[in-house]
């Protein structure tokens, strides 16, 4: 049994969450379509025809989504309409040009990396009529003599499997199907060449020949163009070279390259040069795009021992500092160990990481940033393959808010607190208008003061500026209106009401009247 490599397959439930990588020279054409013809000699013009940001998955594969997966040949046809229907044919003077921009070294935007020796070398030691061994030339990975050797002809120009090389090591390789084994390579030891029979690159880049590989096979099907045969991957070595349009141009060696696409997993320096591919000509590789489509189209070659599993990176992206963060990997088989671990950004408290979900809270950031982590998983054969996935951490804003009830009365105490999301926040009142108050602290998150003597009413207003441990500020204002107090009368006693003169008794009105008299001091005396 062979034994598989797991790759890793990146999703990303929000926009691009991170995934592709803009090189500086890319960025600068996103201003100008035309390339300068100076960066490398004999380099003409190219223009762009597509913007990598307008891409739709759903919209460019759309037939072979409403394919049948189950329908192997009917898939396979539908990704090769999908693959060919945009595709420009360059020029073999423009594939110069174009590899100038998708090989670029991402550290040093004047050079390009060599496929098979993995080094960097400017872009303008190009061999166009220069006969130096270590400058790069224009290296087929489909051996164009298995197929189609005329300039002209669509699969001689495809940069998706050109790639710079070396003079040297492009003669080394020579016409070699692709297998393990063989004797190391003395200029790139980290190549192995088996005679006249195979060739096996550098493991940094099996995966990326696999997939070129796979990319020419699906691209170039039966009448997909007039000027090209059926190219056609097959399981063995020591396939012939071919010039005919009738018969297929074969390479292999087909289960050593779905190996190669297990073990080393789709990065992001290849899906930056598909999208740059795609906006120079038209097209992509559907094996970057889908990792996973190698199981639908070649799923039956090379039987049960080759499989690819799918594995799924779910994470949001962006996130705001100091949110809770769950990222969680996923096969489709079973018997796999995780192991994560942080790889670029600000470090993160993460409590375990040889499970499936990775979660951490994200850091506080000064600015937007990134966060990097790689997931390695392992098989039950101890075999390994990793990816990686980005988060974009944001810069969370800081905020004021002051709890205030609008209306007060003078003389009374007030309250004004506030709330802020500032860490090691420090804080600022300041009265700005109205009649002065005693303020006791002003750098407190709440202000407290009694409310001043006014006259009708009157507004007073106050401000806060709170400032945190990154020096951000924000400030509101408060504005009150302050009453005099509203003047009411006390209570009085009940009214006491004279007793009620009771006229059905003649002894009890002269009784009052005795006793009215006798409070007054007044005696009457009769007189005979």
């Amino acid at each position: 049994m062979i034994k598989i490599i797991l790759p890793v397959l990146v999703c990303f439930s929000a926009i691009n969450v991170y995934a592709d990588e803009v090189s500086p020279v890319d960025a600068k054409l996103l201003a100008s379509a035309t390339v300068n013809k100076a960066i490398c000699t004999n380099c003409p013009d190219i223009s762009k025809i597509a913007d990598r940001e307008n891409f739709d998955d759903s919209l460019y594969y759309a037939n072979t989504h409403a394919a049948d997966n189950l329908d192997i040949s009917g898939f396979k046809t539908a990704l090769s309409q999908d693959i060919s229907a945009e595709h420009k044919q360059l020029t073999y003077s423009e594939v110069w040009t174009a590899l100038t921009y998708t090989d670029e070294d991402p550290n040093n935007s004047s050079n390009v990396i060599l496929i098979y020796k993995g080094n960097s070398i400017p872009k303008n030691h190009n061999a166009s009529g220069v006969n130096d061994q270590d400058y790069w030339n224009r290296e087929h990975v489909w051996a164009k003599s298995h197929g189609f050797p005329g300039k002209s002809q669509h699969g001689y120009t495809d940069i998706h499997h050109l790639r710079p090389s070396d003079m040297s090591m492009n003669s080394a390789r020579g016409n070699n199907d692709f297998d393990i084994g063989g004797s190391a390579v003395s200029e790139a030891p980290d190549n192995l060449k088996n005679g006249a029979l195979s060739w096996e690159p550098r493991d940094a880049v099996k995966g990326d020949v696999a997939r070129m590989m796979f990319y020419m096979d699906t691209r170039y099907e039966v009448g997909s163009d007039d000027d090209m045969p059926d190219l056609l991957l097959v399981d063995r070595v020591g396939t012939s070279t071919s010039s005919s349009l009738t018969s297929a141009g074969e390479m292999g060696k087909l289960c050593t390259l779905l190996e190669w696409h297990a073990v080393d997993p789709v990065d992001n320096f290849e899906r930056d040069r598909n999208n740059s591919i795609f906006e120079y000509q038209g097209n992509r590789n559907p094996y970057i795009d889908h990792p996973e489509w190698t199981e639908i189209v070649y799923k039956d070659v090379c039987g049960s021992a080759i499989i690819t599993p799918v594995v799924t990176i779910a994470a949001i992206t962006p996130v705001k500092e100091g949110e809770a963060v769950n990222i969680v990997a996923q096969s489709n088989i079973d018997g796999v160990s995780f192991l994560w671990q942080q790889i670029s950004g600000a470090p993160v408290t993460i409590a375990q990481l040889n499970t499936a979900s990775l979660n951490f809270v994200a850091p506080e950031v000064d600015a937007d940033s990134e966060l990097g982590f790689k997931v390695t998983m392992t098989d039950s054969f101890g075999s390994t393959a990793n990816d990686t996935v980005i988060l974009s951490i944001k810069d969370k804003p800081l905020t004021l808010s002051i709890m205030a009830v609008s209306v007060v009365y003078e003389g009374n105490k007030v309250s004004l607190k506030s709330a802020s999301n500032g860490v090691d926040a420090s804080y600022l009142w300041q009265q700005i208008a109205g009649s002065t108050v005693t303020i006791t602290d002003t750098t407190k998150p709440q202000l407290e003061f009694t409310a001043p003597q006014v006259t009708g009413a009157e507004s007073i207003s106050f401000s806060l500026t709170v400032t945190d441990m990154k020096g951000e500020t924000v400030t509101q204002t408060v504005v009150l209106t302050v009453n005099d107090k509203i003047v009411t009368t006390p209570p009085t006693d009940p009214e006491v009401t004279p007793p009620t003169e009771d006229t059905s008794s003649s002894g009890g009105a002269l009784h009052y009247l005795w006793g009215l008299l006798l409070a007054t001091g007044v005696i009457v005396r009769r007189k005979y």
